[in-house]
């Protein structure tokens, strides 16, 4: 007996897209994958639905709308929640390294400051020159209290570089508040402990105009033996006129 090939039922296809979309849906870690999971999911529910009985997926595709629904509120939350946590603890960070620098009666304050000092171009400053930069300011506005990140950017391009920035700050002191600039390096060391901030210059305005600073020592001049022999260089790369010719009269 032979079957009526136009009897048989061909079983319809689940929709690619809806499957997509469930997965985009639930990428948590992603940025605007749930809303994508959602517009995904509508899609292809309604290409489900004008397909005639040819598709099917209608329950995944409704299923990826509703999570990402939900995951889009989540989403923002927990975001939100680890950018501030983060802000924290970059705040903490930078108040614990200032603390160490303006406090001059720690019990082992060469060590300490050693530990929140960077270096810039392979040079650090020197602790000598960072006593007498805490001294001058202290003696233009008084204890330091607090420090304030207004931006920072990142120095140069590259991953290891987005490390050093430029930061520009605002200071609070028992006589007064300025503003600053700083090179540091900030490095997160986890979920709940503080950045590790590390100062390689810094700069304080005062208020008539003048800057207090600090930062690594200068380049060495070049020796005088190396300067006599570019000298020497380029009297003997330099053309010679040639003598004026003498006249008979």
């Amino acid at each position: 007996m032979e079957l009526d090939s136009t009897n048989e039922r061909v079983r319809p296809k689940i929709h690619p897209m809806s499957v997509f979309a469930l997965v985009c849906s639930c990428i948590f870690c992603c940025p605007f994958a749930p809303l994508a999971g959602f517009i995904l999911g509508f899609i292809s529910w309604r290409a489900i639905n004008a397909s005639q009985g040819l598709l099917r997926g209608r329950k995944i595709a409704l299923l990826a709308m509703a999570l990402g629904l939900i995951m889009l509120p989540v989403q923002y939350f927990v975001t939100s929640q680890v950018e501030s946590n983060q802000s924290a603890l970059k705040k903490e960070g930078f108040q614990r390294t200032f603390d160490v620098l303006f406090d001059t009666s720690l019990p082992d304050r060469q060590s300490q400051l050693e530990g929140v000092l960077g270096a810039h171009e392979g040079r650090r400053p020197s602790v000598e020159d960072v006593e007498r930069f805490v001294a001058q300011v202290e003696e233009q506005y008084g204890q330091f209290r607090t420090v304030l990140l207004i931006n920072s950017s990142p120095i140069a391009s590259g991953i290891l570089s987005q490390l050093n920035q430029e930061c520009a700050l605002y200071f609070t002191f028992d006589g007064g508040t300025t503003t600053g600039a700083a090179r540091c390096s900030i490095i997160g060391t986890g979920w709940s402990s503080p950045y590790q901030v590390r100062i390689s210059t810094l700069q304080l305005n005062l208020e008539e105009g003048g800057l207090l600073e600090f930062g690594p020592p200068p380049l060495p001049d070049q020796p005088d033996s190396e300067k006599s022999e570019d000298s020497n260089d380029e009297a003997v790369q330099s053309p010679s006129l040639p003598d004026e010719p003498v006249s008979d009269e």
